[in-house]
């Protein structure tokens, strides 16, 4: 395990980090600009909750394939030039959606979004994870900013989809992207991790080798990077579960698009904040708890979402405290993550997270849009938080009797 608030011996430039923490805000805030707008979108069109489900699952589907492809890329060839790519593209296709109202059309544009959004948050990663030098509090700098565009990002395109619809939030996505494309265009060498030893990259580059996805799953034979990559699949059944059926259910009892992006954006700088204080939680709490612990909280605190959703006060308090715990999380894993697979493996170590993530949020929409169509919405939400914390009560138990993870932060069982 990482030693707890370890401090780099050489701290990277200043302008580097930024950097990195520019590009986290705006891949990052685009990624949840998608994750309100779209389904407002397939509900404006009429699609069923299965289908609403598919589409927001459709994003994850590319990302579950060639995530570790992307991150190996990025350790062989730089930031830059895969960065450039993914912000042009994704900006591009903000266009398009608001001519495609056909389920198959919307499916394979989900599927590019997603990989182009999540292709650039996963290169704000890899620059800060060859710069933190395993530092927690250097993570948790970076999830911080990275909180800037999520907070602000639903907000805007929640009161530009009520006062304009799609033809004024779609367009508004394309200028954000356009934006990132021209931070990567003139982000520092050293953030971008680009050096002379990165060679020019050929057409074989682009082909994902066997080789490369080998040695990327290997790393799972470490038994911090198993836990951490685990939990975080855990993790992310939150963020499934929010931009799917929470935007679905809270539309349905009548709050406003400009609503429902406040709330999530409170949810988002809640995380922000949370996140600047995990490094100091270190000193109390190993670190593989912290991630047991409030990953089971942070489920709790939005499977809970029907029983309140009737008092607006009471969704405010839950996305904050849901929202810290997602905070505290994610710097831990990414300080885990990192220590564990060395510097020359950052990329591929963060497209073995991402590949994950994507995983459970391919899977969960469609599996919650079935449950609703059989249970109802309310119920759907309680069905699939029972599961998530039944399977976390059993990852503790085998955590418990691991030699692999000390109970005290002295590495003593």
């Amino acid at each position: 395990m990482n030693e707890p608030n370890s401090i780099p011996e050489n701290p990277p430039p200043r302008a580097a980090l930024w950097s990195a923490y520019v590009t986290g805000a705006l891949s990052n805030g685009m990624t949840d600009m998608y994750a309100v707008v779209v389904p407002l979108w397939a509900l404006s069109i009429g699609l069923s909750p299965t289908e609403i489900g598919l589409i927001v699952g459709a994003r994850s589907i590319p990302l579950m394939i060639f995530s570790i492809h992307i991150g190996v890329l990025i350790d062989r060839i730089g930031t830059r030039r895969i960065l450039m790519t993914a912000a042009m593209t994704a900006s591009l296709m903000a266009l398009l959606y608001p001519v495609t109202p056909w389920f198959s059309a919307l499916f394979c544009l989900q599927m590019v979004i997603g990989f182009s959004t999540v292709t650039g948050f996963i290169c704000g990663q890899t620059m800060v994870g060859q710069m933190a030098q395993g530092d927690t509090q250097r993570f948790g700098n970076f999830t911080f900013a990275s909180r800037f565009g999520t907070f602000s990002g639903p907000i805007l395109t929640g009161i530009i989809w009520d006062l304009a619809g799609p033809w004024g939030a779609f367009p508004f996505i394309f200028v954000w992207g356009l934006v990132l494309f021209g931070m990567a265009y003139l982000s520092p060498a050293c953030a971008s991790t680009q050096s002379e030893d990165h060679p020019k990259p050929t057409w074989r580059d682009l082909i994902p080798k066997p080789s490369d996805y080998i040695r990327s799953f290997a790393l799972l034979g470490i038994p911090a990077v198993a836990l951490a990559v685990g939990v975080t699949l855990l993790r992310s059944t939150t963020a499934g579960i929010q931009d799917s059926f929470y935007i679905v259910h809270l539309n349905s009892i009548g709050l406003t698009g400009t609503m429902i992006g406040i709330l999530i954006a409170t949810g988002e700088i809640s995380s922000g904040f949370g996140s600047l204080t995990a490094a100091r939680l270190e000193r109390f709490m190993a670190p593989h708890w912290i991630l047991i612990v409030f990953t089971a909280l942070a489920i709790l605190f939005i499977a809970l979402t029907p029983l309140i959703a009737g008092f607006i006060v009471l969704l405010f308090v839950f996305q904050v405290l849901r929202g810290i715990c997602q905070g505290i999380m994610q710097p831990v894993g990414y300080s885990i993550l990192s220590t564990a697979a060395g510097r020359n493996a950052q990329g591929a170590v963060m497209g073995l997270r991402m590949t994950g993530t994507r995983l459970m949020n391919t899977i969960l929409p469609p599996a919650m849009g079935a449950a609703v169509e059989v249970w109802g919405i309310e119920a759907g939400f309680y069905v699939i938080g029972g599961v998530l914390i039944v399977v976390l009560l059993l990852l503790s138990v085998g955590i418990a009797q691991s030699p692999s993870f000390p109970r005290r932060q002295d590495g003593k069982p």
